[in-house]
């Protein structure tokens, strides 16, 4: 089995992003796409997608960003399947993912350290990994924001 599990980060302000992008989402061939809105429930969701409602409608507060992130590979976890991926609502998959990645996880860089972090560097998403990766990502990032 090497199954793809696709998640959609999304919230009310993005429904026209996210209705114009969709088609794109469709090219990522992933085997189930759930949209991930927010918990007022105001996010659109095309007719026949799994929904789920992961968070509030916040955005750089505390560590809601991380603890969403974190709740959606949970969410994942409990799905059918070997690999996740987590997009944004902007995002263009102009091909299907590939199947045949390393495991760990695939994300972009998108630039060095950030003031004030502890990391050396930050990737962006689309985040691609592994069902034990999610594990370890799930267990370790609530230690880290611990």
């Amino acid at each position: 089995m090497n199954r793809i599990s696709l998640a959609i980060h999304t919230f009310p302000g993005a429904n026209e992003t996210l209705k114009r992008h969709w088609p794109f989402f469709q090219k990522a061939g992933a085997d189930e796409i759930t949209i991930i809105s927010t918990t007022d429930g105001k996010s659109w969701v095309p007719d026949g997608i799994n929904h789920e409602m992961i968070g509030a409608d916040l955005y750089c507060q505390g560590a809601h960003l991380p603890l969403r992130l974190l709740r959606t590979l949970q969410f994942l976890r409990e799905r059918k399947a070997d690999w996740f991926c987590v997009a944004e609502y902007d995002v263009l998959f102009l091909k299907p993912i590939p199947r045949d990645l390393p495991e760990g996880i695939t994300a972009h860089l998108a630039g060095g350290k950030p003031e004030g972090c502890h990391c050396n560097y930050f990737m962006h998403g689309p985040w691609v990994c592994d069902r034990e990766t999610a594990d370890t990502i799930v267990q370790v990032g609530y230690e880290i924001l611990a």
